[in-house]
């Protein structure tokens, strides 16, 4: 779980996003075991690229995701409009 490092390291807010309910679960667990306040878990329908309730970031991390797309490239097209370099 790269979000408990990030936020481990002073990231002011880590957003974390897992398509698999274990692994939201999970997320759900570790941040509230080690009161991380700056960590938001979602699970969100991953094959909806039309996520504009979220806001701009300075770094997205994407893994294990890509291949489970017909057409990985709308998702990292998205991807690139909602970092904010």
């Amino acid at each position: 779980m790269y979000s408990v490092c990030l936020a481990g390291q002073g990231a002011k807010e880590v957003v974390e996003m897992e398509a698999r309910e274990i692994e939201y679960q999970r997320c759900l667990f570790v941040k509230e075991s080690l009161n991380l306040s700056n960590v938001t878990c979602y699970k969100p329908d991953v094959r909806d690229v039309n996520m504009d309730w979220l806001c701009d970031f300075d770094i997205i991390f994407v893994g294990g995701i890509l291949y489970h797309f017909d057409d990985p490239f709308t998702l990292l097209k998205k991807i690139s409009e909602m970092t904010a370099y």
